[in-house]
């Protein structure tokens, strides 16, 4: 009898790892799914900025345009003009993380 419950007590073990390792994959797909999500609010968030930048951009100078925006979304004035020479020369794609 207490044979028979070490060996249903291995079975557990070997099902809790398959289980175990079956989780770790699914967890790291989600997490790829998550950073692809996240890359995609980003640019999202940046072209934002963007367009608002550029609508400044027609009612006062280029300086001011830039800061004002930076304010608004809380980054950096270089931020806003590397965005804006980004979208300029690559579309939504130069709004993605270059990482």
């Amino acid at each position: 009898m207490r044979r028979r419950k070490t060996t249903r007590k291995w079975r557990e073990v070997v099902r809790r790892r398959t289980d175990l390792k079956a989780a770790e994959r699914r967890k790291q797909r989600s997490r790829r799914f998550d950073r692809r999500r996240k890359a995609f609010a980003t640019m999202k968030w940046r072209f934002k900025a963007i367009r608002n930048y550029r609508a400044r951009r027609t009612t006062c100078p280029e300086h001011a345009a830039a800061q004002q925006t930076a304010k608004r979304f809380g980054v950096s004035v270089t931020s806003i003009r590397r965005w804006e020479k980004n979208y300029r020369d690559h579309g939504k794609r130069g709004l993605c993380d270059s990482t």
